[in-house]
């Protein structure tokens, strides 16, 4: 699992929504992290909860994101200054609540950019080696719990997935490996599609390959 740190986050700018998520009325917003002069990414869904404003100071858990901007963060704990109150000293105490499924799978998304079910699974609940068959009753509600979760969260636009099967049609009905990674990721899925066919990137999409008719 990917390193965490904790530390104070000014919020200095916005970021626009992508065109497929304008509809939206909360932005995403960009923190500098003021023991390392670094930039911080935080969800709109974030931005939302704690209603956060320009300037406003929070501290936050956060980790290395994968993107343009090195991190994410994962979780917030406090706003220690509200610009909005303009008190420099703590004016609202987040009431910290068990994260959801979404919020901690997209916590693990924010770290590793795009996981296999199996690897993601594990580790948002933490339960390593243990075969399915040898699930408990409660391992297997929490299997149920991230597996209802991300089709919700495929459903709702939040993350996009990479289905592949093994054998042909009519001899499989579920895909032998399934990958997720967050929408609001720009690059992540081209990135992917490269790695497997290095000539992606060289075609637009409605160029014939040479040897097509």
């Amino acid at each position: 699992m990917g390193v965490t740190f904790e530390g104070k986050i000014r919020i200095v700018r916005s970021l626009p929504n992508p065109p497929e998520f304008q509809d939206q009325p909360t932005e995403a917003k960009v923190g500098l992290i003021l023991t390392r002069n670094e930039s911080v990414y935080i969800h709109p869904s974030d931005v939302q909860t704690h209603n956060l404003q320009l300037n406003d100071v929070i501290i936050a858990k956060y980790g290395k994101s994968g993107r343009s901007i090195p991190y994410g963060v994962l979780e917030i704990l406090e706003t220690v200054w509200s610009s909005e109150n303009e008190q420099k000293k703590p004016c609202k105490k987040v009431v910290k609540k068990e994260p959801s499924y979404e919020q901690l799978i997209m916590n693990k998304l924010m770290i590793v950019r795009c996981m296999e079910f199996k690897d993601l699974w594990v580790r948002v609940t933490s339960i390593v080696g243990t075969r399915f068959s040898d699930l408990n009753e409660d391992q297997m509600k929490k299997y149920y719990a991230v597996q209802d979760a991300l089709k919700e969260m495929y459903r709702k636009g939040k993350v996009f997935k990479i289905s592949c099967f093994r054998n042909k049609e009519g001899d499989q009905d579920k895909a032998s490996h399934t990958f997720y990674g967050r929408t609001d990721d720009p690059s992540v899925f081209q990135d992917i599609l490269s790695m497997i066919d290095p000539e992606y990137k060289k075609r637009n999409k409605y160029m014939i390959g040479d040897n097509d008719e």
